[in-house]
């Protein structure tokens, strides 16, 4: 994996340490909400509102394949096959039979929600290539930002 880009994630690493722009003062309180940071300071009265602050993963428009590493396959995880990752189950099965194993293109957040569905099933499944979130799964920072 390439750089892991949640290391330096402003929703992962915090507002703890925020020091007031205006009176320099530490007693400030900062938070995210959604994409929105606010800041408010107690000893000058400052409010600041600031938008667009997105973690990298909420950034990422990069299509991810979806592969499935899978041959052998259950009826029923061929017809879950089809249907996560939106093909026709005879297209499935046709692919399967010619060695040829089914991929789709998603985005990340559908990309990522479809390998977990998935292997739930017991299939065996890859993105490629690899996202360069290492908390992407476990984060509960990050907005959902759906793409189709």
């Amino acid at each position: 994996m390439e750089q892991d880009l949640c290391k330096n994630c402003i929703r992962a690493r915090g507002m703890r340490k925020a020091v007031c722009p205006e009176c320099h003062g530490e007693n400030v309180q900062a938070w995210l909400e959604g994409p929105c940071m606010f800041l408010c300071c107690p000893d000058c009265e400052l409010e600041v509102i600031g938008g667009s602050f997105y973690a990298p993963c909420e950034q990422d428009d990069r299509k991810y394949e979806l592969r499935i590493r899978s041959q052998s396959l259950t009826r029923e995880q061929i017809l879950a096959v089809g249907r996560y990752l939106k093909l026709p189950v005879l297209e499935v099965k046709k692919r399967l039979d010619e060695g040829r194993l089914p991929a789709k293109e998603l985005y990340l957040g559908p990309a990522v929600s479809t390998k977990e569905l998935l292997e739930e099933k017991g299939i065996s499944c890859e993105l490629y290539p690899v996202p360069p979130y290492g908390r992407y799964r476990v984060c509960r920072r990050k907005m959902e930002i759906h793409r189709e």
